[in-house]
């Protein structure tokens, strides 16, 4: 373990020790203490009879861990069980200041014990989560009779007395789960009992259908002397105070209740007389401005009038002057008229002319265009049939060359054959006559062979001359022939550009007479528009002039109705005036007698408060004399008690 760099896997530990144990198991194994010197391990068993058995296995045996060369050493042992002795308890109890063994409490008597499930002491026809008083009881009965038993969690006011006292109370988050409990035997016997057969124990419930719980609960002796009769007293002092305390809390809080009540009505009914005088100034508030929008209506209608009488006037002179300046405007319209359909009278007469020139332009310009293609299709034809003409004698020159050429072609072969005969013929010779007449004839054939061949060289030299007579005579007529053709070609091209010349004039003159009839046709548009434009105008006046009349026979009857209007809402007003001074008298005479009403019911609200409260004050004075009368009762009892006359009175006192 004090090599730096290792270390130890306590589940392998904790796997060899299972293992060494076998067959027997662990039912709990847990690492207690870790040092660099060893680990310590804590392990329980299903029963003690085998304890021995794994103590002997596990005793200085030996265990292989991964890492270490060495085995390492096991140590089994028993392990003492943290429980108090017989001892402990006696030592306690005789060095401890203020207590008396004559009294019970400050004996050992009590055990206290932590941890109890409160569901298994639960009565779950009560309360199935709070422990039943009764079944502790019978539990913790079996060593003794038991005196006393006191359940903290039952107690709702004993945190708070032993707060009061001084004690600290703990806190856990298992307080709802368990409960501790004080048990006091009436004898030392059972108290001792109790402590043997709980030392090293566990608390098991065994379930109607066979399963078995248990749970680590602590016993000790009470320490604290809780069950002592001076602390019951303590205790049951406090409990009066919380009590009496609790008892002011909740007639205070009833005061105040009572208290917040009667402030509500009393600011409810201000509120209610506050709303209502605000509605009775609102009311007159909005007669006065009725009045006064009538009185301002009034005048309004009268300066209306007026200038209703100034506006029709003022139109009467107007539709005056509209009548003499429409007679006016058409007067001048008729003369514009007549003088506009002259003019368009003549502006025909122009177009028409101009269409006839037109169209003669067209035609004799279809007579050119006819001429012209004329001229072009003989030019062509012509050039056509020279093209024919040369063509055809350039085949007959070729068609001659070739038959030459094919006679002089036979002509040497007939000389080939001719050759070839003799050859045979004077080899047959040869080989008939001998080698004389072979040599004779050799010879003979020698000299016949150069001449044969003088002859044809000059046969070949005549036929070369001839050829090159022939290619030059062919070349002279070719080079004529192109010259002819370069000829024809510019003679083309220059009918080409005259034709072109011509074409780009007809194309400029066509666009000059397009454009001539352009600008005739925009200056005829324009007129047309001018027209179109005039009697648009004319149309639009006639409209305005009966939208001007439609506009005053409008105008008239909204006056005509405004004053019918006018009068119906002055008489409205007139009407609407007296219903609201009826109106205001049944509303004063209704004020007047809720007001008799709410004060009357106010009092009974008052005296009604009244009495109420002084009966809660008479209740609340009863209570407080029934307090300080059990608070003297009590006193008297504590004198008692200390005087020593009567101690069987306070035991019954505190235990009630």
């Amino acid at each position: 373990m004090k090599t730096p760099g290792k270390s130890i896997s306590s589940w392998e530990v904790m796997e060899k020790l299972r293992q060494a144990i076998k067959p027997d198991e662990f039912t709990t194994l847990k690492i207690s203490k870790t040092t660099l010197e060893f680990i310590r391990f804590e392990g329980e068993v299903e029963n003690r009879s085998a304890l021995k058995a794994v103590v002997a296995r596990l005793e200085n045996s030996t265990v292989k861990l991964s890492g270490f060369p060495e085995n390492l050493r096991v140590r089994a042992a028993e392990a003492k069980v943290p429980f108090p002795t017989r001892h402990d308890w006696d030592s306690y109890f005789r060095d401890a200041k203020g207590m008396d063994e004559m009294k019970p409490g400050e004996r050992p008597d009590t055990i206290y014990v932590q941890g109890l499930p409160c569901k298994w002491f639960a009565d779950k026809r009560r309360d199935a989560d709070r422990p039943s008083e009764q079944l502790v009881r019978q539990a913790f009965g079996g060593p003794g009779p038991v005196r006393r038993l006191d359940i903290p969690l039952l107690d709702p006011y004993q945190k708070d007395a032993e707060a009061a006292v001084g004690r600290i109370s703990t806190f856990s988050f298992s307080q709802e789960l368990t409960f501790d409990v004080y048990v006091q035997y009436m004898e030392y016997m059972g108290f001792v009992k109790a402590m043997d057969s709980l030392r090293g124990m566990k608390l098991m419930l065994k379930t109607p259908e066979g399963r078995a719980f248990t749970a680590n609960i602590k016993v000790d002796f009470d320490r604290s002397r809780h069950l002592s009769d001076e602390s019951i007293q303590r205790r049951q002092q406090e409990r009066l105070k919380l009590e009496a305390l609790e008892k002011e809390r909740e007639e205070r809080v009833l005061r105040e209740r009572l208290e917040e009540e009667r402030m509500r009505e009393a600011e409810r009914y201000q509120e209610e007389l506050r709303k209502k005088w605000e509605e009775e100034a609102a009311r007159r508030k909005r007669e006065e401005e009725l009045r006064k929008n009538e009185e301002e209506e009034d005048k309004k209608r009268k300066k209306e009038e007026g200038e209703d009488r100034k506006r029709k006037q003022e139109e009467e002179e107007d539709r005056k002057r509209k009548r003499e300046d429409e007679e006016e405007r058409k007067r001048k319209n008729e003369e514009e008229e007549g003088r506009k359909r002259k003019k368009e009278e003549e502006e025909d007469r122009k177009r028409k002319k101009e269409e006839e020139e037109g169209r003669k332009r067209k035609k004799e310009e279809e007579e050119d265009r006819k001429r012209k293609k004329e001229e072009e299709e003989g030019r062509k034809r012509k050039k056509e049939e020279e093209e024919d003409r040369k063509r055809k004698k350039e085949e007959e020159e070729g068609r001659k060359r070739k038959k030459e050429e094919e006679e002089g072609r036979k002509r040497k072969k007939e000389e080939e054959e001719d050759r070839k005969r003799k050859k045979e013929k004077a080899q047959l010779k040869w080989h008939h006559e001998g080698n004389r007449k072979r040599s004779t004839d050799r010879k003979k054939a020698k000299r016949k062979r150069r001449k044969r061949e003088e002859g044809f060289s000059s046969d070949v030299e005549d036929g070369s001359t001839k050829r090159s007579e022939e290619q030059q005579r062919l070349t002279a007529k070719q080079r004529l022939a192109d010259q002819q053709h370069i000829a024809e070609q510019k003679c083309l091209a220059e009918e080409q550009c005259a034709a072109e010349q011509q074409r780009l004039a007809e194309q400029k003159y066509f666009a000059e007479q397009q454009k001539l009839a352009e600008q005739k046709r925009l200056a005829e548009q324009q007129r047309l528009e001018l027209q179109r434009i005039a009697e648009h105008e004319h149309i639009a006046e006639q409209e305005r002039l009966r939208e001007q009349q439609r506009i005053a026979e409008h105008q008239r009857q909204v006056a005509e109705s405004q004053a019918r209007q006018q009068e119906r809402a002055a008489e409205a007003t007139r009407k609407l005036q007296a219903t609201h001074l009826l109106q205001e008298l049944f509303d004063l005479v209704r004020e007047q007698n809720l007001q008799e009403e709410e004060e009357k019911s106010c009092k009974a609200e008052e005296d009604n408060l009244r009495k109420h409260l002084l009966q809660q004050e008479q209740v609340l004075r009863e209570k407080l004399l029934r307090n300080l009368e059990a608070k003297k009762r009590q006193r008297a009892l504590e004198a008692k008690v200390q005087s020593g006359k009567n101690p069987t009175v306070l035991i019954r006192a505190s235990q009630s």
